[in-house]
This record gives C-alpha cells, sequence and structure tokens, in this order.
C-alpha cells in the first residue's frame, strides 16, 4: 500500500515531518482500512501549514567620521639611557630635596640640603679645642723663656731647660694637630653646605 500527500516533506517544518512519519508508521502496521488512512493523511496535511521565518531587528546607526584616541595598556620595562651614580661627599640628615625623580637635572644643581648643625658643632668644637691648646701652647713657651732666664742666672739646671723645651714641642704638636681638625671640619662643613673645590 502507497499514500502519496501534496505536501512534499522537504518543505515541511521540522515537526511536522516527524508527526506524518509516526503517523504513517502507526497506520501501516495496524492495516486500517482505507478510509481511516485518508482522513488520517486529511487531517495530517491540513495541519501542516508553512511558517514564515522571523529574521532578527537589527539597528543601524549613521556613518560618521571622527578622530579617537585609542588607550592601550601594555607590560613592559623602562631602562635608562645612562646611568648615573650619586654619591654624597659628606654624611648628614636630609634636610630636603630639590629635584623630582625622573626630572632633568643641570649638573652643578645641589640635589640635596643636609641639616649642617652637626658641621657647625663639629667646627665649634674643633675651634675651642684649638683655643686651648693655643694657651696650653702660650704656657708652655712662657715656661721655656723663663727656664732658660733661670740657667742663664745660674737658678737652674740644664736638664730643666730640656724637661722645658720639650713640654714646649709637645704643647706646639698639639696645637697644630687641633689646627687641623678645625681646618677639616671647616671643609666638611663647607662641603655639607653646597660648596667645593668645583665652585
Amino acid at each position: 500500500m502507497r499514500v502519496s500527500t501534496t505536501c512534499p516533506m522537504s518543505i515541511m517544518p521540522l515537526g511536522c515531518q516527524r508527526q506524518t512519519t509516526e503517523i504513517l508508521m502507526c497506520i501501516l502496521q495496524k492495516r486500517f482500512s482505507l478510509g481511516w488512512i485518508l482522513l488520517c493523511s486529511l487531517l495530517l496535511f491540513s495541519s501542516c501549514k508553512e511558517t514564515a521565518e522571523v529574521h532578527p531587528v537589527v539597528e543601524t546607526e549613521d556613518v560618521s567620521r571622527d578622530n579617537i584616541e585609542i588607550h592601550g595598556y601594555y607590560v613592559g620595562s623602562i631602562r635608562a639611557y645612562r646611568n648615573v651614580e650619586i654619591h654624597a661627599r659628606v654624611e648628614g640628615y636630609l634636610e630636603r630635596m630639590t629635584f623630582e625623580e625622573g626630572k632633568r637635572v643641570e649638573e652643578g644643581e645641589p640635589l640635596f640640603y643636609i641639616n649642617n648643625d652637626v658641621y657647625r658643632a663639629r667646627v665649634e668644637r674643633a675651634r675651642a679645642m684649638r683655643l686651648s691648646y693655643r694657651k696650653l701652647y702660650d704656657s708652655a713657651r712662657s715656661y721655656h723663656q723663663l727656664a732658660q732666664l733661670q740657667y742663664i742666672n745660674g737658678i737652674v739646671a740644664y736638664l730643666d731647660v730640656l724637661d722645658a723645651q720639650r713640654q714646649l714641642f709637645d704643647a706646639e704638636i698639639a696645637l697644630n694637630d687641633a689646627t687641623l681638625l678645625e681646618l677639616i671640619a671647616t671643609v666638611d662643613m663647607y662641603k655639607a653646605l653646597g660648596g667645593g673645590i668645583e665652585r
């Protein structure tokens, strides 16, 4: 037995094709009469309707021309063109910085200011020590002159003159050392204030 339809299966929707196939298989297996077959096929094909495809609505905008800045984030590393190591000529407490990191600086421009109170105190202490050794030297020189006069007049032995001369030399060496320390402290203070040989 052969069933022909006026609705080809290829243009029917998928659900309709499946229903039609199931119904036809059921009818063929149970061998219903021809009337039932015609009635079922009529009902089946009358329920199959073509469905129109629904297309999505796409909104469009007018085309325009404009300059747009595009920003991108990239991972990378920055290396200096030339590395310059900066070393302080003096030590001390940092008072302020005169530059910003990454900014250009000129040669000879001070980068840091160091608190110079420590250096001023060192100069004052060295000056006080030098003045004290100066008084000791003046005293040793007076004693040496007195010992020479007493030796000439026969009051003391030559050993006393030699002892006074040794004390005078010791006082002179101590005075020279104190003067040197004062000068070094003064030079350190000038360096801390930003001065130097180059200027």
